[in-house]
């Protein structure tokens, strides 16, 4: 009887066996397949993603797939910060509220933000940094971004986020700089601010002129919008205080700089 068993298990396992090699042929079991990554390469996922790596003979791993045959399967959003010309972007976010980067206001919902900081020491007159996804290209335009300066930057043209987009890279695709240092001259100007009233004072004991003054909305996190803003108060003799209520001056703008001639 004993016999008998051990004949009756043997056979089983050689059918399963012959059933087995039957699936693979005809492709009705598909074995794991395993990814070779090649050393120095970083898997980047977001929260509540995970992978198995299996390590397999670099020999036998085949062609890496391209990212247009992954970005059917894959989408990802590209890991932070980036760093372009010593300024960091450090994420991409969804915003909704007034747009201000035309100088409109009008309300915009969902649309692609950034968070940078100048991390060097030069002071950027425009800097426009352009986000190439497979969606297309995202373009942010930071005006007067200034040594230390932080900034929320909304879309130039109020492209709608997607958490989903894979960033391939960020590049500068214009970069100016300020000739000369920015400065408020507070050896020459005295300034004051109340309920979106701008004063501002000649006390350099003679006449400037040609005065503009460059100013920024600000938010919770510092420095709102790439769009910078300015008001003419033209020739100003020694001792003359110029008053008056600049558009998109408030109690949360902070003042960047002034120039003269």
């Amino acid at each position: 009887m004993k016999k008998k068993i051990i004949a009756i298990a043997a056979a089983a396992v050689a059918a399963a066996a012959v059933l087995t090699v039957i699936l693979f042929k005809t492709g009705v079991f598909k074995p794991k397949k395993t990814v070779y990554i090649p050393e120095g390469t970083t898997l980047n996922l977001r929260e509540g993603l995970s992978a198995e790596l299996t390590e397999v003979d670099p020999s036998e791993a085949g062609t890496a797939p391209t990212k247009a045959e992954m970005s059917g399967e894959y989408t990802a959003k590209s890991d932070f910060p980036h760093t372009v010309g010593g300024v960091e972007v450090s994420d991409m976010f969804s915003y909704s509220g007034s747009f201000v980067e035309d100088g409109s206001g009008r309300q915009v919902s969902g649309i692609a933000a950034v968070r940078v900081r100048n991390n060097s020491s030069r002071a950027y007159q425009l800097l426009s940094l352009s986000f190439a996804t497979d969606g297309g290209d995202i373009v942010f335009d930071v005006t007067a971004l200034l040594p230390g300066a932080e900034m929320t930057v909304l879309s130039k043209e109020a492209v709608p986020y997607n958490a989903d987009l894979l960033i391939s890279n960020v590049t500068a695709i214009k970069s100016l700089e300020f000739t000369d240092t920015p400065s408020l001259h507070s050896d020459i100007f005295e300034l004051s601010a109340s309920a979106g009233v701008l004063g501002v004072k000649n006390v350099s004991g003679k006449q400037v002129g040609n005065v503009y003054v460059y100013y920024k909305s600000t938010d919770s996190n510092g420095l709102f919008g790439g769009i910078t803003y300015r008001i003419k108060l033209g020739d100003m003799p020694s001792g003359k205080l110029a008053k008056t209520a600049p558009p998109h001056f408030d109690g949360g703008s902070k003042i960047l700089y002034i120039t003269y001639v």
